[in-house]
């Protein structure tokens, strides 16, 4: 049994800044630590810098889709 489990990292990139909050909100009482953008290429960004364990992805996002951060494009 871990008790000092770490919490898991998300990010939420979605170009609406309402989904992003709902989510982010939804996810940190769920006791995960999230990161949100509403770009593809600030999402990106912080992809190269950090490790997450968990993505949603908004799929047509200006720029940078989701679909094209996971390479499906």
């Amino acid at each position: 049994m871990r008790l000092f489990a770490r919490a898991k990292k998300v990010l939420v990139a979605d170009d609406e800044e309402d989904v992003c909050l709902y989510l982010k909100r939804y996810l940190e009482r769920k006791r995960m630590k999230v990161t949100s953008c509403l770009d593809g290429q600030e999402a990106k960004c912080l992809i190269e810098k950090e490790n997450f364990d968990y993505f949603l992805l908004d799929c047509s996002m200006p720029n940078i889709t989701g679909l094209e951060l996971i390479g499906l494009n």
